[in-house]
């Protein structure tokens, strides 16, 4: 990355006349002790004529609690730090986070900054909710450039940034002669004038909105996601072919004679888990094997550290961005069917009412028998399908063995909410052709109790043997969301304590289940939760129930996982064990990492949507409301996995109010109600796909 010359540290009179005075930095350095004003002054290496701005810079670092002034003697108002962090965006804020702290940035010290830029901050020693955190310097603009499409109102262009959370306007010198939904790749200007825009020069012309593909291109830049491997491809891929994988099964213990199969959606390229289970006289044994990506991408090398940087693979509707080159996550560790490959083994016992009572690690090299998909095996447990001989006894087995785990899981205390995904079908030239919805049948969560179970039995291994890894953690609910949650349910007589266990919201989910507002719930459900993070130090994870749960499960795709079997190796091999302050940076990028590639995959998924259904502008639908605001209700249209909002203007002539306790629009005069999971019909009023946004009007016939 490249030095910015952008500093922020100049005052606003100073960039208009181009005059350089002294910054807050060497005012503040000045003052090891009190000193008269005219003292300081003249201390300053600035000429007599920058005298009133610097009084005045003075006063406004008085204003920012950064010195005080007192009878004309000025002196730093406490100790103070430098830090240096990343930038960070949400609900229209740019903060960092400091020492678990969050750091939100005055509008003064966020002018001209992007999300992801890293830079100095002086924070008072002792910080408080309160402080204020002054911008020092931009260490790396990591973000450049925006993209942005042109959009004229009023017969007048201006530029909309694709990233939403840049809330400053942008502004390019010079005319904008260019038409209506025109994209635009343009660069930060190195001096930036005012904290209430941005200014920019024009850099690459992109193409029209609706060219096929853009969104993948969009979510890269807005997300700071990496490129494909490219001529990265082969950095350090050493012992990867398969006369070097057969030389090494040699050294490990030999799994080939189990009939381990690897289950995965029809779509997967990759597959890095293979399981297999039998009957024993006192439960079952679970046999996960794991592809053993640790053999291949070595510590500091070239490869691990760009795999690191990646973090995660990030997965866009029919686009995959990996976070290690094809050659790897393809072949030599996918674990393909009939051919040897080097894993990380895990086996477990497991009693009758589905407790873990043994958990052995292994290297192991094992052969799988077959690539099956998870429909497949739906099929074959419905009998729809025939299942072959030596697959009958093993698919019985990790049948009955996922029903008990799932028994066990719900008995101890989790929470289980329905999912679905959306299939985008893509015709040749990379356009949308259509859209369906996808309920997970059993095999998705018969394999995902497997995986459940290895990762709760690796992180409580590891724990045991006080050796320091990074565990998938979950915190509880904060008390505000948890009222707000309260305040909806109370109406529908279900009561929620203040201080909610995963049974307690379990619960809730299960009275609601067969209500029309069931899916609406279960997504409150989610929002009272917290978001999951990694943490080599906080090992509680709310939402399942359990404590020391890590990733062990899929490190074709996730560095975390990779480190956890890098961490088991050194174990099996009587290595030290790495401190846990060397991987708290790890863990703490990762989760950033993941929050990016989720983002990425929502944005390129509302983006397909919203360019599929507008060919559909004035067309009538069925829908269900699905959430209430005071501005609106959003709907998920029936026979299309889309939705949209129906702003409170298009509901009808008459005000609406809305209910926060009943979570409900009622109109003062005609009493029409609307409320989460009733059906209406809409009509397709208008799509932006700069936005992303559908919008509906509640149609004359409703039901």
């Amino acid at each position: 990355m490249t030095e910015s010359n952008i500093d922020l540290t100049r005052d606003e009179e100073h960039h208009k006349n181009d005059h350089p005075i002294s910054s807050r930095e060497k005012i503040h350095a000045m003052l090891e002790e009190p000193m008269d004003i005219e003292a300081l002054l003249n201390s300053l290496p600035d000429p007599e004529w920058a005298d009133s701005a610097l009084h005045k810079r003075i006063l406004a670092m008085a204003r920012d609690q950064q010195l005080v002034v007192e009878d004309k003697v000025v002196s730093r108002k406490e100790p103070s730090i430098l830090i240096t962090e990343k930038v960070m965006a949400k609900g229209g804020d740019l903060f960092v986070i400091y020492q678990g702290e969050k750091i939100i940035l005055s509008e003064r010290h966020a002018q001209g900054l992007f999300p992801n830029d890293e830079v100095v901050l002086r924070i008072p020693k002792e910080y408080k909710r309160d402080s204020i955190a002054v911008l020092v310097s931009i260490n790396t603009a990591s973000v450049k450039h925006l993209i942005c499409v042109v959009k004229y109102r009023r017969n007048k262009p201006r530029l909309v940034p694709f990233d939403q959370r840049i809330k400053q306007a942008v502004v390019m010198k010079g005319k904008i002669n260019y038409p209506d939904n025109t994209v635009l790749r343009v660069k930060r200007s190195p001096k930036q004038r005012s904290r209430r825009m941005i200014e920019v020069v024009e850099h690459e012309v992109l193409g029209d909105i609706y060219q096929p593909h853009l969104e993948r291109l969009i979510a890269q830049d807005v997300h700071a996601l990496a490129s494909e491997w490219g001529q990265q491809a082969n950095l350090d891929v050493n012992h990867a072919s398969q006369p070097d994988i057969d030389q090494e099964a040699t050294n490990r213990e030999s799994w080939q004679h189990l009939p381990f199969v690897t289950i995965d959606g029809d779509d997967a390229k990759d597959y890095d888990d293979a399981v297999y289970a039998e009957k024993t006289e006192s439960g079952y044994r679970l046999y996960v094997a794991i592809a053993d990506v640790s053999h291949y991408v070595q510590p500091e090398t070239e490869l691990d550290l760009e795999a690191r940087k990646r973090g995660n693979s990030v997965y866009l509707p029919g686009y995959v961005i990996p976070m290690l080159p094809e050659v790897l996550s393809n072949g030599a560790c996918s674990l393909l069917p009939e051919v040897t490959r080097l894993a990380m083994g895990c086996v477990i016992d497991i009693d009758e009412s589905g407790k873990r009572t043994n958990t052995r690690l292994a290297k192991v090299a094992i052969r799988s028998h077959a690539r099956l998909t998870y429909e497949q095996v739906d099929r074959m447990l419905k009998g729809e399908e025939s299942i072959p001989e030596w697959f009958s006894t093993p698919l019985s087995q990790v049948d009955a063995l996922a029903k008990v785990l799932r028994q066990f899981r719900v008995a101890e205390g989790t929470i289980i909410i329905r999912s679905h995904e959306t299939k985008f079908q893509f015709d040749p030239s990379g356009e949308v052709s259509g859209l369906t919805e996808v309920d997970r049948v059993w095999p998705h969560q018969l394999i995902e109790e497997c995986m459940l179970c290895a990762n709760m039995a690796v992180g409580q291994i590891m724990h045991d043997q006080h050796r320091p890894i990074i565990y998938r953690s979950h915190s509880e609910p904060t008390a505000e969301k948890v009222r707000q949650f309260q305040d909806y349910l109370s109406f529908h007589g279900i009561q929620l304590p203040d201080e909610p266990s995963p049974k307690d919201l379990q619960s809730v989910i299960d009275q609601t289940k067969e209500g029309p507002d069931s899916h609406a719930v279960e997504m409150m459900v989610l929002r009272t939760m917290s978001q999951a993070f990694y943490s080599a130090s906080q090992v509680d994870h709310f939402a399942l129930s359990t404590g020391y749960y890590t990733h062990f499960t899929s490190p074709i795709r996730r560095y975390v996982d990779l480190t956890v079997h890098r961490a088991i190796c050194d174990w099996l091999d009587g290595k030290p064990a790495i401190e846990s302050t060397a991987i708290d940076q790890i863990a703490s990028d990762c989760s950033v990492f993941e929050r990016a590639a989720d983002e990425a995959s929502w944005f390129a998924q509302a983006w397909l949507k919203a360019k599929w259904v507008e060919q559909y502008v004035g067309q009538q639908f069925k829908a269900k409301v699905v959430s209430i605001t005071h501005f609106g209700m959003f709907v998920a249209l029936l026979d299309q996995p889309v939705e949209g909002l129906v702003h409170i203007s298009m509901l009808g002539k008459e005000y609406f109010s809305f209910n926060e306790e009943t979570m409900s629009l009622q109109g003062q005069t005609s009493g029409q109600t609307y409320s989460l999971g009733q059906k209406v019909s809409v009509k397709l009023k208008t799509v932006d796909l700069s936005l992303q946004r559908v919008d509906f009007a509640v149609a004359q016939e409703n039901y």
